[in-house]
């Protein structure tokens, strides 16, 4: 770069430093090829931005011309705008400077520079030499030199003498060394000897600072110390100001800053109206801005004083180094951070055997002159350790005292080879002493340690060297020391002596002792000797070390062996050292796996490539859930993304993995502390606290991992954890040495005092013990290998991470789980497994390995056929692929436990597992655990266990099982078994179900004899050996089956176990958990940590050691009544929960408790109530999820088939207590949980107390709070209709011979408005509700209805109508008004005369849905059958007030009204829509619809006909020809005008309602050409277009949720046949593929066409002919996708249908279909020659598939015979389909 651009850079220095950041700038330069790749990476090292500038304006000063280096840097620099102001200033500075010059041209301004700091820097010390290598070496280290801007020796030399007059040049010879070094003597500034600089005239006005020169005349060096150190002051003060500020001083200095950052400054007088000086501004939170400053202050004042606060605190803030201890091995973990600063104490008065030490600084770049200084240092120092018999050290490479460059105590570092200086030290050691003393040095110096200085660019590294001058070694001799290869300091006075004797001085430094010390040391050097000799003893006496497994034992469990209480352990991971690898950490690292704790804090940014991450997931096989600090970042997290990811991690079961400094795979760089605290501070500590919000506080144990000495920025984090949890943590490191600095900085920060540091660091254990004492501390089980049964009979091997990745489910393993279980071991687990099941627990998988464990109720055969019927066949609908068996069951009466002795039972053969929990997850994690290692998947049998989410599991199963047939190539007649575990309080007598098994609280006579059996077996082993086994008394599950529920039974254990409990707090556990479990209906556990505040436990600590949780303390008694145990489905990793073991006994408990503390069931609820709703945990969530459960959840009556009213707690409290207790509950748990479905609950519960106006209140802050759910509006609709029933009432108004008067009608008709006004924001919301899925809520729509045919049941008892008659007819009639109605409004009304047209919109709409929309499943069958029956009577009851009685239109009826006569008489028939048409066909009722046809012909045939009249005409025209049934005069072309006319007025009459979708099916389904109906006026091409696009936009408005949710499908009802017009319609009644291929009739009347498939295979493109010239295309959308790409692009074969969207192709097939009679010969595949099979018929094909699955049914057939039929059933589906045409390309 040359001079002028050289300059204007220069001149704006200052902006240059400032920009940040610098890497877009280096990016367009290497872009431009302006630098090198090794010159990017090099300037990308560099961490600080300014530092990164000045090295790439270095590099760009010593680039040629020819690289337009100038121009290049200002491009890069107006990319950013804010740069550009920059650039501009640059491109807009002067400069003098010659623009064909080069830097170094320009001399003058270069002399100044080095003569500058030659001046500051040098001090002249008389007769000392200094080589010139260390002159220019200073001058490098201040950037003066660059390139080839570099001065040679002699001009540096010639400069010098210029700048300094006394100054000698001289060749000095070091010792030992053959050639003389070029020195300096006399340089340095003395005032007499200092050359004023030859004047140097400017250049430009403003020179840039760097090149300002030094005007220095006489008394000008004065001057300039002078400056320095009021230069120097000012910096301090400028330290020192901010803590020594007044209020005052701190605004002042408070509002530049806010200034500088472009903040407003108004809220700093707060502060000093508030008194805060400096010192208490430095110990200020950010939260405590919140309090101090106004509310109208802004975040970013709030966060840059925080920020600031930081920075400030942190530039005092100078980490420690600790130094090594004495004579020991550098071992891996011994390593010096550079920067870092070290106590350089001398210790020359404390013990003999406690090392003095000597620290140097090696500056000196020049590596022989290094050496020379080791060595010269070395010597003296050893010689007066030996003679002192002290213990010594001799550092080089840390600063021991403080200047310019370093601080006292800094870790520098020195980089020189390492063989090179043993060499030196070797050498002169060996020719500084004696020759009979050189074996004394060889065995008290030990060897040099070199230890790694790490954080450094070059490899850097501390010198030590450690003399141990033992007596052994020494005994009484004195150390002489050669004078001839000493320094010259030491031997300038001893001239001419051979020899010296070193001692250290009262400093400690070494001396060489005079003549008359050495007399008085001869004399004292016995004593000496004494000395060391008595401190080596007393050395070698000391006490051992503490116990460290204790220590670590004591703060994780307590003391004990094993973790008996609940604690969340949260761990923080430093970065590891070099040398753990992969291998390293296996067999050290499995402790965090069995821990397994909440969360992860890692340090280390490459722990997914090569850290304890990736060991954890590739050697543990453990699943983890990764994050970042950036997912906390306040800046990048929206508040709703911040609650989604906060109730995941409520949720999760992995252990969480939070990458707290960086994440190289993501490009996160890891950060410095300073860099950190500012810039991921903030985002770590909303991660910690969203953390300590899901786990209760007091539990939760923060285990602190130092594996390296690498952990500076971990500390900030530290120092944020130990302020938020200071009584709940524990350090291990494995020496003290990586310990040391977290201990100095944690007690330099005031976050612990120092016997809490001592007792909580356990320093010294290697991780491999660690992971072992952690291991046994867990007590977990080893994980066995998991084996899966396939459909060819083998087993294949399952990981378990993947086990862990189906974090929703439980598999059961196939084959055995004891074979690797040693004898003794087994004989232990079968003793634990049993005693936990009989007191209560659940059954584990191994109480059926061992035997007679579990009793097989007599139910079970039954229940196993009901299974294998569902594995073998479908249940009822062909297109349901997900069969359910149920067992409904009273809580207790092993309902679950007959569950899974199914699945045990089945699971050689089938894949099982039991469902832990239901998310959005759960159904691909079954889909996944099925296809695993498997080509043709079995059915899987699943348990699941969890009513509340079922029908939400199950309809995603039975989406993914048809996905699986279109789109996975899979051919499986049933996807998957569900055994459904359904908890009835009360169970009917009546037959169940085929599916449907019953399990009471009472057992058969041969059930309680193996009760029987087993108790005495379980006696006599306790009789046989008391210490080893268990009381069968103790066993109080098992003792109440035995009794077979008996009350007076329980009622003794109960009174028995709790009279000799007293403590008050086991009392109120004892009354909680039994209230809970006695109301519950899912009858869960509670979790422990939700009772440490309702029963005022406080954590404490003993001295030394945790103290154990209450759970681990209490009675027997209480031991025996509730079940203390794991519960996976209910929390969160690590609880535990507690439970009665069954419900009749928590009844029993309750019972007890309330007699012995006087309360009732509301009390206790109120006490609980009181303590839950304030927690934010994830434990107290779930316990909050359970008391919402018991007020909320209905059971079923006694008959089993009805639900409650309300809940059981709910009847109960009303009937023992009174209803105002009730509500007042109610209230107060709306008031705690803020829920709108509780707000829902009270208003139906003030509905029942008709409490009208605390109903419409709550009903209206229900849906004010969730106004996207239609249930609750369909609440806030049924307080109206309540409200109107009771008014109305029709008994009690008969009873008193009233009639209603004119204000009973105005209110009648206000309620019903309102009650319409709800049901309507009900029907509205329902459409496009999420929480309903496929389904639409439609009781708002029966609501509507039912209020309609309230209130004409009410006019009609009004004075006004004298009868029915007279309300039918002002219904009916045209007139807007009616004088007999005078007393109501216009819009009254106008609102009775709308209910027709109400009630119409109504029942269009469920007609619609019965019709037009499949069913999601099977499942719904019955629900809906119920609907059309309501939606039946519904039309019954309206049709009195709407309909005619008479086909006889009166006589006086203009043609309008006579229209609409005949319009209400055929919708009182039953024209009232396609689907009541078709009901009719279906009953058989021909009159009928000849009836309808004749009233609607008339219509049709009138000038006065509407859109209603076209419609129903051909709903009832196409109901006649599907029986070929259509009265005579009727022809294909009328059909045709009707289409067209009605197509017409509906898009004139179209507004925002919803479509009359036939509008659009009879003008494409007849209008649609063929080659006989190409005669008639058919529709033109474009026409028949629009149609089409048209229906599809009409049907997606009309069902919003057949866009989002694709399980919502529509119906297909007609298809296209053979045959001329009125001849070619074919029906087919909610049409499935299957159905239709194997139903004769239809196949042989089904038109096939062919066409092109597009590729994708979702439409298929059909050239349509009109006529015999004119052909168009049309694409007709495939039913269902075709997967099979080699029929892309190809000529296909299909048949047309018509759904309710849309034409779809149907039954696609690359060849013709052949006739249903004609047998098919089926190629096998093979190409020349082709063998064929014999020919067979369909008949016998459907014969023998039946013979197959009645063979599959035997639960006796061997796996290797199911396995064989399985692949010949299969074999003969494929011949089926291909006889039915379909050549394998099922779809």
């Amino acid at each position: 770069m040359n001079a002028h651009d050289w300059e204007k850079l220069q001149r704006n220095m200052e902006d240059l430093l400032d920009i940040n950041p610098v890497y877009p700038i280096i990016i367009h330069l290497y872009e431009n090829d302006v630098i090198e790749l090794s010159e990017k990476v090099a300037i990308e090292k560099i961490k600080v931005y300014d530092r990164q500038m000045r090295k790439l304006l270095k590099i760009l000063k010593g680039k040629p011309e020819k690289y337009k280096g100038f121009r290049h840097f200002v491009d890069a620099l107006k990319i950013d705008p804010v740069n550009k102001l920059i650039a501009d200033k640059i491109t807009g500075t002067e400069s003098k400077s010659d623009a064909s010059l080069k830097n170094k041209t320009n001399p003058d301004m270069l002399n100044e520079t080095v003569r500058k700091i030659l001046l500051s820097s040098l001090t002249c010390v008389p007769k000392e030499s200094i080589p010139v290598s260390e002159v220019r070496e200073l001058l490098k280290a201040k950037s003066v030199f660059s390139g080839q801007d570099e001065w040679s020796n002699e001009k540096l030399i010639e400069f010098v003498k210029e700048t300094f007059t006394r100054v000698e040049v001289t060749k000095v010879k070091r010792p030992r060394k053959r050639t003389a070094t070029t020195c300096f003597v006399n340089i340095g500034p003395i005032f007499e000897s200092v050359q004023p600089p030859p004047e140097v005239k400017p250049e430009s006005p403003q020179e840039p600072k760097e090149l300002e020169t030094i005007q220095i005349s006489e008394g000008g060096i004065t001057e300039c110390k002078e400056q320095k150190e009021l230069n120097e002051q000012k910096e301090l003060k400028e330290q020192k100001e901010v803590r020594d500020m007044s209020n005052t001083e701190l605004r002042e200095f408070l509002t530049s800053r806010l200034e500088q950052e472009g903040q407003p400054t108004e809220d700093l007088s707060v502060l000093e109206m508030q008194n805060i000086s400096g010192k208490i501004f430095l110990t200020m939170k950010e939260e405590d801005f919140d309090k101090v400053l106004p509310k109208t202050s802004t975040y970013g004042v709030k966060k840059t004083l925080a920020l600031l606060i930081t920075e400030l605190s942190h530039k005092t803030n100078v980490y420690r180094a600790f130094l090594r201890r004495f004579d020991t091995e550098v071992t891996h973990t011994d390593k010096y951070t550079k920067g870092h600063c070290a106590d350089v104490s001398i210790n020359i008065r404390g013990r003999k055997t406690l090392p003095v030490k000597n620290f140097y600084l090696i500056e000196d770049t020049d590596q022989e002159n290094a050496l020379i200084f080791i060595s010269e240092e070395v010597v003296p120092f050893v010689s007066a350790c030996l003679n002192d018999r002290r213990n010594g050290t001799i550092y080089f490479g840390i600063s021991p005292a403080e200047n310019e460059k370093f601080s006292q105590g800094e870790i520098v570092g020195v980089c020189l080879p390492k063989e090179e200086v043993e060499a030196e030290i070797r050498e002169a050691l060996s020719c500084s002493f004696t020759e009979n003393q050189k074996e004394v040095v060889l065995s008290t110096v030990r060897d040099i340690r070199f230890v790694p200085v790490i954080d450094t660019e070059d490899h850097r590294y501390v010198i030590e060297l450690d003399i141990v001058p033992a007596t052994v070694a020494l005994d009484k001799d004195i150390v002489r020391t050669k004078e001839k290869f000493l320094p010259d300091r030491f031997r300038r006075n001893h001239k001419g002596k051979d020899v010296v004797v070193f001692k250290f001085s009262d400093e400690g430094f070494p001396k060489v002792v005079s003549s008359e010390e050495l007399c008085l040391y001869e004399k004292v050097q016995p004593r000496i000797v004494e000395q060391r000799k008595q401190e080596e003893e007393s050395l070698s006496n000391a006490e051992p070390s503490r116990n460290l497994r204790v220590k670590l034992l004591n703060f994780l469990t307590g003391g004990s062996e094993t973790i008996q209480d609940v604690i969340f352990p949260f761990l923080m991971t430093s970065p590891l050292d070099e040398h753990m690898n992969q291998d390293y950490l296996t067999n050290r690292t499995k402790f965090i796996k069995h821990l397994q704790p909440q969360v992860v804090f890692d340090f280390d940014d490459n722990g997914a490539d090569a850290g304890l991450l990736k060991n954890l997931e590739d050697k543990h096989e453990e699943s983890l859930r990764i994050l970042t600090t950036d997912d906390f970042d306040e800046a990048k997290l929206k508040i709703e993304q911040y609650n989604e990811l906060r109730t995941s991690l409520d949720q999760e079961m992995k252990i969480v993995w939070m990458l707290c400094n960086g994440y190289k795979d993501m490009s996160i760089p890891a950060l410095k502390p300073l860099e950190w605290n500012r810039d991921r501070s903030g985002s770590f500590q909303k991660a910690l606290k969203c953390f300590m919000d899901i786990y209760e506080k007091d539990r939760i144990t923060i285990i602190i991992c130092l594996f390296s000495s690498n952990y500076v920025t971990m500390i900030e984090a530290c120092d944020e954890v130990l302020r938020k949890l200071p009584d709940n943590w524990i350090v291990l490191a494995e020496t003290e040495d990586i310990a040391r600095l977290w201990q100095d900085q944690i007690l330099c920060r005031n976050r612990a005092n120092r016997s809490d540091v001592n007792e909580r660091c356990v320093v010294g254990l290697p991780w491999e013990q660690v992971n072992l004492i952690i291991c046994q501390a867990t007590n977990k089980e080893p994980s066995e290998n998991c084996c899966l049964p396939s459909s060819t009979g083998a087993f294949v091997e399952i990981r378990e991470k993947k086990l862990k990745d189906w974090s929703d489910i439980s598999v059961l393993p196939a084959k055995n789980f004891d074979l690797k279980i040693a004898k003794n071991e087994k004989e232990k687990r079968e003793k634990t497994v049993e005693e936990k099941f009989y007191r209560g627990e659940q059954v584990d998988w191994w109480n059926f390995v061992f035997h007679d464990q579990v009793l097989k109720r007599d139910v079970h055969d039954t229940l196993m056929e009901n299974v294998r019927k569902a594995v073998a066949v479908r249940r009822k609908d062909d297109q349901d692929c997900v069969n359910v068996v149920s067992i409904l069951h009273q809580p207790g009466a092993g309902g679950t436990t007959s569950a899974k002795q199914i699945l045990w039972d089945l699971r050689n053969e089938f894949r099982c597992c039991v469902v832990d929990r239901i998310t959005p997850q759960t159904c691909a994690q079954i889909d996944d655990f099925r296809l695993y290692k498997e080509q043709r998947p079995k059915p899987v049998v699943i348990l699941v266990d969890n009513e509340e989410k079922f029908d939400q599991l199950r309809d995603s199963l039975e989406e993914k099982g048809r996905e699986r047939l279109r789109y996975g190539n899979e051919v499986f007649t049933v996807y998957c078994v569900i055994i459904a575990c359904l908890r009835r309080t009360s169970l009917p007598f009546h037959m169940f179900k085929e599916n449907h098994v019953a399990l009471r609280q009472e057992f058969t006579p041969k059930e309680l004899e193996w009760f029987k059996n087993r108790h005495k077996t379980l006696t006599k082993r306790y009789n046989d050996n008391k210490n080893e086994n268990v009381n069968p008394e103790f066993l109080i599950a098992f003792n109440i089956l035995r009794h077979n529920f008996n009350k007076d039974y329980v009622s003794n254990v109960v009174k028995a176990f709790t009279q000799g409990i007293t403590d008050e707090r086991e009392i109120k556990l004892l009354k909680i958990v039994a209230l809970l479990n006695t109301y519950d209906p899912d009858f869960k556990g509670i979790p422990i940590s939700c009772f440490d505040q309702m029963l005022n436990y406080v954590s404490s600590r003993q001295q030394g050691k945790r103290n154990v949780n209450w759970e681990a303390k209490l009675s027997q008694a209480v031991k025996v009544l509730l079940n203390v145990s794991s519960n996976k489905k209910l929390t969160s990793k690590n609880s535990q929960h507690l439970q009665v073991c069954c419900k009749v006994m928590a009844q029993e408990v309750l019972s007890r408790m309330k007699e012995r503390t006087g309360q009732k069931d509301s009390n206790i609820m109120l006490e609980i109530l009181n303590h839950v709703f304030h927690q934010t945990t994830s434990d107290f969530k779930s316990l909050q999820a359970i008391i919402n459960n018991i007020f909320k959840k209905r059971d079923y009556q006694k008959n089993g088939l009805v639900r409650n009213k309300f809940s059981e707690f709910i009847l109960q409290v009303e009937s023992n207590e009174n209803v105002e207790t009730v509500a007042e509950l109610l209230e107060l748990l709306y008031s705690l949980n803020s829920d709108p479905f509780t707000a829902q609950l009270l208003a139906r519960y003030y509905i029942e107390q008709k409490c009208w106006d605390k109903a419409k209140h709550f009903a209206k802050s229900a849906t004010g709070t969730l106004e996207e759910n239609s249930f609750l509006w369909d609440t806030y609709g049924q307080v109206f209709k309540s409200q109107l029933y009771e008014l109305v009432s029709f008994e009690k108004n008969v009873q008193e011979g009233m009639r209603f008067k004119e204000h009973d009608i105005c209110e009648f008709i206000s309620l019903g408005k309102m009650s319409i006004w709800a049901f309507r924001r009900g029907q509205s919301v329902s459409e496009l509700e999420p929480s309903t899925n496929e389904e639409n809520n439609l009781a708002s729509y029966f609501g509507e209805l039912r209020v309609i045919a309230l209130l004409l049941s009410a006019l009609e008892l009004s004075t006004r109508f004298k009868d029915r008659d007279a309300l039918h007819s002002y219904l009916t009639s045209s007139d807007k008004t009616d004088e007999e109605l005078t007393f109501l409004g216009e819009e009254e009304q106008e609102f009775l005369k709308s209910l027709e047209q109400c009630s119409k919109e109504a029942m269009r709409r469920l007609d619609d849905e019965f019709l037009q929309m499949k069913g999601k499943s099977a499942y719904t069958t019955d629900r809906h059958e119920t609907d059309r029956k309501t939606l039946i009577d519904l039309k019954a009851s309206l049709d009195v007030y709407f309909g005619e009685c008479s086909d006889e239109v009166p006589k006086y009826y203009n043609e309008v009204d006579s229209c609409a006569y005949r319009r209400r008489r055929a919708r009182l028939l039953g024209a009232k829509s396609l689907h009541s048409l078709l009901e009719l066909r279906k009953d058989g009722k021909k009159e009928i619809l000849c009836q309808i046809f004749q009233l609607l012909h008339m219509n049709v045939a009138s000038k006065e006909r509407n859109f209603d009249d076209l419609r129903s005409m051909l709903d009832i025209v196409t109901v006649c020809l599907l029986d070929r049934n259509l009265a005579p005069g009727i022809t294909y072309v009328n059909i045709l005008d009707w289409c067209k006319q009605m197509y017409l007025l509906g898009r004139q009459k179209q507004t925002n309602d919803r479509y009359h979708l036939e509008m659009f099916l009879y003008f494409v389904l007849y209008n649609f050409p063929t080659e006989e109906r190409s005669t008639y006026g058919l529709r033109m091409e474009a026409d028949l277009k629009l149609a089409i696009e048209e229906w599809r936009k009409a049907f997606n408005k009309n069902y919003p949720k057949s866009v989002k949710y694709i399980k919502r499908r529509e119906t297909t009802l007609f298809f296209l046949g053979n045959g001329p017009p009125l001849l070619d319609l074919v029906f087919f009644e909610k049409a499935e593929v299957l159905q239709m291929y194997t139903t004769p009739q239809f196949r042989k009347n089904v038109r096939i066409l062919n066409g092109v498939l597009a590729e994708g295979g979702h439409e298929v493109i059909v050239k349509v002919k009109v006529g015999s010239s004119r052909e168009f295309s049309l694409s007709v959308p495939t039913a269902n996708p075709v997967q099979r790409n080699e029929m892309f692009k190809r000529k296909i074969y299909f048949f047309l249908g018509f759904s309710f969207s849309g034409p779809k192709a149907f039954g696609m097939c690359v060849e013709p279909p052949q006739p249903i009679d004609t047998p098919l010969f089926i190629a096998t595949g093979t190409s020349s020659p082709q063998r064929m099979e014999q020919p067979e018929t369909l008949h016998l094909l459907i014969s023998q598939s039946k013979k197959y699955l009645m063979q599959l049914l035997d639960p006796k057939l061997p796996p290797h015979l199911r396995s064989r039929i399985y692949e010949e059933q299969d074999q003969v589906r494929k011949k089926i389909r291909i006889l039915l045409g379909e050549r394998l390309s099922y779809t």
